[in-house]
């Protein structure tokens, strides 16, 4: 499938139109950027133009450049149900193709779990809009013998890949208000949507010997989380390498203590594999612990992000202010302020933050 995948992602770029399974139905793919594909996709599925396509993404971290926020709520379907059938609907980025985003001002995105639309997403540099492949209001497809004729007409190249997986749409969740809002039910059923939604979101911060740096993060993220969503959140810090009930470092209680944070009381706890089962967003401080925590513990590849690639965008370490001068733990506690500051915007709590 290797060189038809190849000669699809050619086609797509030069603004034809792809037909594809997926891990639900078959789906029709185009360059979201190229407007007169658009418009032909529209055409001969006779979509009504005001429902735009939905972007299919090969991992996670392709998600910022086309969202505001990201809320807790999110981050914890992606953790049970990413790569799979569920299509989450965000705030969409002004900079997001216009096909793309909603006459509200959203997007709807998909990780899918079947490897051919993965695979063009992966080697491909443009966004890949997506809309299942039947005239729209008639059945949708789960083989490519059940194509309608005007589709197949219009279609510039068909992936085979045999019958789709479950044969049953994607669930369409709204992530943009809490609680959030089942725009469809699909594959995944309402109630097991509901269950996830009300769960408590949860957020562990890590370092190396939880004694500094996740620590002050933990802090400054309890003291400045929205009063009105207290209720919502547990925060927590951890260490990779920690010793057990070890104390803060001087000066990160002395840098805490001049924010009006007193972190005397924190004992360092050691990263284990209970603790990251049970936290739904884990954010390092430098990317070599992000990959630690992957080859300790792989099941929580999702759920993983280095702070500064969460909250920016950017990948930009954090480092061990360990054996430095006052002066440094004191530049340290601003750079974190700062990073808790974008992490509640990030989680879209903006409004009501106190730093």
């Amino acid at each position: 499938m290797g060189k038809e995948i190849e000669q699809a992602l050619k086609i797509l770029k030069k603004g034809g139109i792809a037909a594809f399974p997926t891990d639900t139905v078959y789906g029709l793919g185009v360059n979201a950027e190229d407007q007169r594909a658009v418009s032909r996709l529209y055409k001969i599925k006779k979509r009504p133009k005001e429902k735009p396509l939905i972007l299919f993404l090969s991992k996670k971290e392709q998600i910022f450049p086309f969202v505001k926020a990201f809320p807790i709520q999110a981050q914890r379907l992606i953790n049970r149900y990413w790569p799979g059938p569920l299509t989450l609907v965000f705030k969409a980025n002004i900079s997001s193709s216009l096909s793309l985003v909603s006459k509200e001002g959203k997007i709807g995105i998909r990780i899918p779990s079947h490897p051919i639309p993965r695979k063009i997403v992966q080697k491909s540099d443009f966004p890949l809009g997506t809309t299942s492949a039947n005239i729209s209001g008639r059945p949708e497809i789960i083989n490519p013998e059940s194509l309608p004729l005007k589709l197949i007409r219009g279609v510039n190249v068909l992936l085979d890949g045999g019958d789709a997986l479950l044969g049953k749409v994607s669930t369409v969740v709204d992530v943009t208000s809490f609680p959030c809002q089942i725009i469809r039910e699909g594959w995944i059923s309402r109630e097991e949507i509901m269950k996830v939604e009300k769960e408590e979101g949860k957020i562990l911060f890590i370092c190396t010997g939880n004694t500094c740096r996740s620590p002050m993060a933990e802090a400054f993220l309890k003291k400045s989380w929205p009063q009105k969503a207290k209720e919502k959140i547990k925060v927590k810090s951890a260490g990779i390498e920690a010793i057990a009930n070890s104390k803060p470092s001087e000066f990160a209680i002395k840098v805490m203590k001049e924010k009006g944070i007193d972190i005397s009381s924190h004992r360092a706890t050691p990263l284990t594999p209970e603790i990251v089962k049970e936290y739904d967003l884990i954010l390092t401080m430098e990317e070599k612990q992000r990959q630690r925590v992957i080859n300790l513990f792989p099941f929580v590849r999702e759920k993983v992000w280095l702070l500064s690639e969460f909250t920016s965008g950017k990948k930009e370490d954090i480092l061990d202010p360990v054996g430095s001068y006052l002066r440094t733990y004191q530049d340290l506690a601003l750079r974190i302020e700062k990073e808790i500051k974008r992490l509640i915007e990030r989680l879209g709590e903006k409004k009501h933050y106190r730093l």
